[in-house]
């Protein structure tokens, strides 16, 4: 019982850490929507494919950032077994 509630804990750590760093990665596309945003109206001569144009390549640059991050997270989420004694970590 203890054992179990033990890996409880543990596994409600892990998903709020992995929760949490989905919250920021949607913050940081929302935020780069915003600043496309701004970009795109703050020039009035611009045409609709030149447009299309920065935002794609804003959006897909900071979805490949996000992507990055939270891969680099997920593998330094205690992940490794441990040396000693039973290991609980569930993923």
């Amino acid at each position: 019982p203890i054992m179990q509630m033990i890996g409880a804990i543990q596994f409600q750590d892990v998903v709020k850490r992995r929760l949490r760093d989905l919250v920021q990665a949607f913050d940081q596309m929302n935020n780069t929507v915003d600043e496309s945003v701004s970009q795109v109206s703050g020039d009035p001569d611009l045409s609709a494919e030149a447009m299309d144009a920065i935002v794609l390549d804003n959006l897909n640059r900071v979805a490949h950032a996000c992507t990055q991050d939270l891969k680099a997270r997920q593998s330094t989420d205690g992940n490794e077994p441990q040396a000693q004694g039973s290991a609980i970590e569930l993923f």
